[in-house]
């Protein structure tokens, strides 16, 4: 799927064959789909279209912050709502102490649409107020893609590099480069969360094979610090949603939110200590 160079006129010919073209369903199902499709896009005029194929072009073309396309997110959550029949969140009462401080969301790493499937669920269950002011620090791959791209214009995403330890650099970045682009990333991470709202991290830095919980990145650490509150969320089923063949297939998907802690609390090793902790919680809901 490619949207370059697409007029607003084009975008409502073309969209729903589209999005059909990534779906592995029943023909009802894909019927189903389309009509939301169709709906959401005549519920829109030019003018929202016109943005949403400029956002497009230009998301992900900078390390930097990328405010979610109005129709883009509207479509996601109207679409995401008919894949994921019978979708569950729980552990909301964990997000009501925050009262509007700097939080961090750290969760486990399915699925290009976790992030998606989270900010799905939240609005859909009350907490659109989050929904609409989370921030998810994203690596260069999820911008790559076009159909990944078009599911990130409909979040709010900061761009970052990744870890030199794993291949997910758009660009043959030094060590220097990579290490000046990661601190502006969590200034912007930390200006975020300190004046808009909650910033979510997958520490792991790539998606788990196989659902397992990996080792978390080491300068994930950065991100804990000045938060007030570290709040672990966990997916589940969004790599049967959308999975490495990046078809999407219908999923009752979960999310789960476990209780926040103070990262300036944890006693341990000051650099770690918060990290593991946030690891420890992450895996705890896991098997909760």
């Amino acid at each position: 799927m490619n949207l370059d160079g697409l007029t607003p006129s084009d975008l409502r010919a073309a969209l729903p064959s589209l999005l059909d073209g990534a779906v592995d369903a029943s023909p009802e199902t894909r019927a189903a789909l389309g009509a939301i499709a169709e709906a959401t896009l005549n519920a829109s005029d030019d003018d929202a279209l016109a943005a949403t194929l400029r956002a497009f072009g230009a998301a992900g073309g900078a390390w930097t912050t990328w405010p979610a396309d109005p129709f883009a997110r509207r479509l996601s959550r109207a679409w995401l709502g008919g894949m994921t029949r019978g979708a569950t969140i729980t552990g909301l009462r964990h997000l009501e102490p925050l009262d509007g401080r700097p939080t961090l969301f750290v969760g486990n790493h399915l699925s290009y649409v976790d992030t998606s499937v989270l900010d799905l669920l939240l609005a859909a269950n009350g907490r659109a107020d989050l929904a609409d002011n989370l921030l998810a620090v994203a690596g260069p791959k999820v911008y790559s893609a076009p159909f990944r791209r078009l599911a990130a214009i409909a979040l709010n995403t900061l761009k970052t590099p990744q870890s030199t330890t794993l291949d997910g650099n758009d660009a043959a970045l030094s060590l220097r480069e990579v290490a000046a682009l990661a601190l502006g990333a969590l200034r912007e991470a930390e200006a975020w969360r300190g004046g808009r709202g909650p910033v979510v991290l997958y520490p792991e830095g790539t998606r788990s094979r196989d659902g397992q919980l990996g080792p978390f990145l080491p300068a994930a650490a950065r991100y804990l610090r000045g938060a007030a509150w570290v709040v672990p969320v966990v997916v589940r089923g969004t790599d049967a949603l959308f999975g490495r063949d990046e078809r999407f297939r219908p999923q009752p998907v979960q999310v789960a939110f476990g209780e926040a802690f103070d990262p300036g609390t944890v006693v341990g090793d000051a650099k770690t200590a918060a990290l593991e902790e946030a690891r420890r919680r992450v895996l705890g809901v896991m098997v909760g």
